[in-house]
């Protein structure tokens, strides 16, 4: 990251496009459209990278199905109801948890089923219905962590249980749990007493390879930080995420905004330019049908209306080279499924049936913009390594399946 200290503030840098650049396929007009233009400053310890526009793949990459694992009707193991985790060895072996049985199996690289590690409970090695963070450590110990019994549960390579680590319960994050290449682990929590008219206080244990506390990661707080109370769900958010390496990611995403804070105190601050994405009026519709129900039946005081445009980002996901995936609100599509009338007395908010297409864009962790990145529709990562994502693909009736997915460009990056 220090490279970019020497850049005289405001500098405005044009990259070509490396591929297109190489390979000669495109004309010059249209390798001026697609390069990728940014800006630099540095504050303090603080430099920012603002992209202006294009991306060093210039073209958006598409990912693509190689491996499919599940049935809609079949052996057991192979039917998913809640597939909330996935991890990857090194290996290519799979291991995913499925909160509706719940279990905790494992594949083999071809997509083959090896076994169940632990089972449902509260004993040594067993879990709830509730999986935040699945890891595989560099010594090829798993680590699962299970909310509802206040633990990381840690499993040998056999898939044997070997220990235990309490961590405090309460918070549930799909992306609960980071283990670092010294095999040490940071566990999202709330860190400090919860207030239903204060924003979220949440962070990042930090635990070494045995389990033991090295210390608390604690985000700055930013203007405009919603309450924790408040459900609100296209207003402005705090989004936090954590890398293999140790960089704290967080951003409140009013703005297409967020910080890779390193753990050496140094911070690279993302910018870019971007089309705000509008709620269609349908959608939009249906979403105010959820807010004034929420209104009139919890108690998150008054909601109001929703806006006009989407958050620019919603999530981070990091990929174990490092690179961090930004998801970005896109616009919704209405998945067609016959709704059954709600009685009076179920009291339950409206269905919402609006989903987006997961499409992401990639950074490097000095704020370099590789490019965008989509995935099919009803298709959703939860591992990355390099150019391979491994997620959940949802079937005409809903059922779920392991999804493994490649990146269609001509030239890949190293695994």
């Amino acid at each position: 990251m220090n490279r970019f200290r020497s850049i005289p503030h405001g500098v405005l840098i044009v990259l070509t496009t490396i591929q297109f650049a190489a390979s000669g396929c495109a004309s010059e007009g249209a390798r001026g459209e697609l390069e990728w233009v940014a800006e630099w400053d540095t504050v303090g310890d603080t430099v920012i990278v603002h992209t202006i526009s294009g991306s060093m793949w210039g073209q958006p990459r598409e990912m693509e199905a190689v491996l499919s694992i599940g049935v809609l009707d079949g052996a057991e193991e192979l039917m998913f109801g809640s597939l909330q985790q996935i991890a990857v060895d090194d290996d290519g072996s799979i291991y995913a948890f499925d909160g509706q049985v719940p279990a905790l199996r494992r594949f083999d690289a071809a997509g083959a089923y090896v076994g169940t590690i632990g089972r449902d409970g509260a004993g040594p090695g067993e879990y709830q219905s509730f999986a935040t963070g699945l890891a595989i450590r560099s010594d090829g110990k798993m680590v699962l962590l299970d909310p509802q019994n206040t633990r990381i549960n840690v499993y040998e390579p056999d898939g044997t249980h070997f220990a235990h680590w309490p961590v405090q319960g309460g918070f549930f994050s799909r992306q609960g749990l980071v283990v670092d290449a010294e095999d040490h682990t940071y566990v999202q929590i709330l860190t400090g007493t919860f207030a239903s008219d204060e924003p979220l206080p949440t962070g990042y244990l930090h635990l070494s390879a045995n389990g033991a506390t090295i210390d608390t990661i604690v985000p700055p707080r930013f203007p405009g930080e919603p309450k924790a109370a408040t459900f609100r769900p296209f207003g402005p958010s705090k989004v936090l995420g954590m890398t293999p390496f140790g960089h704290l990611i967080v951003g409140m995403n009013d703005d297409y905004r967020f910080d890779i804070r390193s753990p050496d105190g140094t911070v690279v601050r993302v910018e870019r330019d971007y089309e705000p994405v509008a709620l269609l009026s349908d959608e939009k519709a249906d979403w105010q049908a959820i807010y004034d129900w929420f209104d009139e039946n919890q108690p998150f005081g008054e909601i109001g209306s929703v806006p006009d445009y989407k958050p620019p980002y919603a999530q981070f996901l990091s990929a174990q080279d490092g690179r961090i995936w930004v998801r970005r609100r896109a616009e919704g599509y209405k998945e067609e499924e016959e709704e059954e009338p709600q009685s009076e007395e179920s009291n339950q908010p409206p269905p919402m049936n609006w989903e987006e297409q997961s499409i992401y864009d990639v950074f490097e962790l000095d704020g370099t913009y590789l490019g965008e990145v989509r995935f099919p529709l009803r298709a959703s990562p939860l591992f990355v390594r390099a150019d391979t994502a491994w997620g959940v693909y949802r079937g005409e009736f809903d059922e779920q399946y392991i999804a493994k997915l490649v990146m269609n460009r001509a030239e890949r990056s190293a695994p």
